[in-house]
């Protein structure tokens, strides 16, 4: 009985400054989680493309390129940056998200980690992207890249604002 009691109060939000109830940890926990997986499933599915096409094509670096749909520089760094987006995602955003939802003090540091990478990605991956279009697509659809880079910043710049709060540095330094 004491064994299941421990089990359910690991699971339990714990009990913040002042004896309330805090339950963030546990919705950017898995908000977190569930976006690095996204990052790691989608960059999985991404790199099983590439090596399918390398190997039903003449497995020529040009066939990949061409099956990037790119043989410029700039079309190179955009799928660059895309496959180092989903890795860093994947390789910190899960393991932050667990961290926190355990009540990990090291789980605030990793998210503060990931932001601090991935802000400079995202604002990298639109320059990339509409270098890598021709002159009148890209003329045309400049906006999409730039709106796609200003809704994924949200969760990182929410991250580095949230954790810098001084109610919330209170609550984590009593985190085990």
């Amino acid at each position: 009985m004491d064994e299941q009691r421990q089990a359910s109060d690991r699971f339990a939000p714990a009990t913040g400054i002042g004896g309330r109830r805090v339950l963030w940890p546990v919705a950017i926990g898995a908000i977190s989680v569930a976006l690095g997986a996204e990052h790691a499933l989608h960059t999985v599915g991404y790199i099983l493309q590439m090596i399918y096409s390398f190997f039903t094509g003449d497995g020529s670096l040009g066939s990949l390129l061409s099956m990037l749909g790119t043989n410029s520089l700039w079309g190179l760094l955009r799928e660059s940056v895309q496959l180092l987006t989903g890795i860093m995602g994947g390789a910190l955003l899960v393991p932050a998200g667990l961290l926190t939802w355990r009540q990990n003090k090291s789980g605030p540091l990793v998210h503060a980690i990931y932001a601090i990478v991935a802000i400079p990605l995202i604002i990298l991956w639109p320059i990339v992207q509409i270098m890598s279009y021709s002159e009148m697509f890209r003329a045309q659809f400049f906006i999409i890249p730039i709106w796609w880079a200003t809704v994924t910043m949200i969760y990182p710049v929410f991250l580095l604002i949230w954790f810098s709060r001084p109610k919330v540095k209170a609550e984590t330094r009593l985190w085990r």
